[in-house]
């Protein structure tokens, strides 16, 4: 019994360096909102990574306490939507998936999702557009 077990945790597999960690929004700094909406990256991708401590430094009030900038990125996602769009993400073959959600509300509201992961994870955003 002790073999099979030993046997499964020798088995090559397509694996990421650390859980991929959602982050609450509250660390974006409430001062800088405007800004941070008006962001290049933002409108554009509807994304920015944040992978040093200057960037964080501008775009949070405190470093989230999950984030160690040496091995981790902040991908943090923002949209305006409806109030039922949303962010999901999955893990294929060593890569995540984020995927946009479009939502069925008419009411729209400002979306924030941060999500902490290993600077060689691989990452594909995948945007729905009508």
């Amino acid at each position: 019994m002790r073999s099979f077990f030993l046997g499964l945790f020798m088995l090559p597999s397509f694996c990421f360096a650390n859980e991929l960690k959602e982050v609450p929004s509250i660390y974006i700094n409430p001062k800088l909102e405007k800004v941070f909406w008006e962001h290049p990256s933002i409108i554009s991708n509807g994304y920015v990574v944040v992978n040093d401590l200057k960037k964080a430094n501008y775009f949070f009030d405190h470093i989230p306490p999950d984030a160690n900038f040496d091995s981790q990125d902040i991908i943090i996602f923002a949209w305006s939507g409806s109030t039922d769009d949303c962010i999901d993400y999955s893990a294929e073959e060593a890569t995540y998936h984020f995927v946009y959600k479009k939502g069925m509300t008419q009411e729209l509201t400002k979306h924030i999702k941060l999500f902490v992961m290993d600077k060689n994870d691989n990452w594909l955003y995948h945007r729905v557009l009508e």
